[in-house]
């Protein structure tokens, strides 16, 4: 085994560099940059998001190590480990719950990753659990920095908008709702070229039969 050089701990502190270690790393970095490489799967970690579904509805710390889009990102997730005596680390994609970002080759798509990076990158941040997607690869959460939704700054400022499909998971959808109206009114961002649609003020009926229900609030 080699030395393991210093790493960031959940409080912010850091751990020494062990003897050697900084040499040890240079030494295999230069041996296998730009070389092709083959590797045999010894062990897994045994903490599978696939059979972890008592994280739903718990909050766990974490460390976003990278942002992908403005509501997509990877969390390094702080995990008690069997015997509750040390912590684990479990690298995940997580997926704002009830709201999306344009992709970066979208309008306003870079603009918005930019707004979550710059607040989140390296950032601790509590990442409440509220689905984990079929085959464990993605986690759909609320995610939270000094007590602060990065989902309601997104909306608040025209980065995102609302989506049905994950919206009933989060503790107050009603709120995301309004201040997705609120940027709506003032055209900000995404909603630049929006215009209001006039409704008849007259309702109408009409018989129909539900699909599907997505969430909490909406029907197909």
């Amino acid at each position: 085994m080699a030395p393991k050089i210093s790493r960031k701990l959940p409080d912010g502190s850091h751990t020494a560099d062990e003897p050697f270690a900084w040499e040890s790393r240079e030494f295999l970095r230069k041996k296998l940059v730009g070389k092709v490489i083959q590797f045999r799967v010894e062990y897994k970690v045994p903490f599978d998001f696939e059979n972890s579904q008592s994280f739903v509805g718990k909050t766990l710390d974490g460390i976003v190590e990278h942002v992908r889009d403005g509501s997509t990102m990877k969390i390094g997730l702080v995990l008690p480990s069997n015997d509750q005596s040390s912590l684990t680390y479990q690298m995940a994609m997580v997926v704002l719950s009830g709201v999306r970002c344009p992709q970066t080759n979208e309008p306003f798509g870079e603009e918005a990753r930019f707004f979550t990076e710059s607040r989140l990158l390296q950032r601790d941040v509590q990442v409440r659990v509220e689905q984990i997607n079929p085959g464990g690869s993605t986690i759909v959460a609320t995610v939270t920095f000094m007590d602060r939704d990065i989902a309601e700054y997104l909306l608040r400022e025209g980065y995102a908008k609302c989506i049905d499909r994950t919206l009933g998971l989060v503790k107050d959808p009603k709120k995301l709702r309004t201040l997705e109206s609120e940027a709506k009114s003032r055209k900000l961002r995404i909603w630049k070229d929006f215009k209001e649609t006039v409704r008849s003020s007259s309702s109408i009926n009409f018989d129909a039969k539900v699909l599907e229900i997505s969430s909490a609030d909406s029907l197909k």
